[in-house]
């Protein structure tokens, strides 16, 4: 069984975001309206 969880931070102003890889893909705490852009660079960033 392969335990591998990776947990990227993501910076949006003054709060953080995680992203979470396992068998899938997990956004927690999505930022503050307006957000959306940061995100979603760092999702294609790590190929998410």
């Amino acid at each position: 069984m392969d335990l591998s969880i990776d947990i990227v931070p993501v910076s949006v102003k003054m709060i953080n975001a995680f992203i979470i890889r396992d068998e899938g893909t997990i956004l927690v705490d999505s930022g503050c309206p307006g957000s959306e852009d940061t995100i979603l660079e760092k999702l294609h960033e790590i190929g998410g």
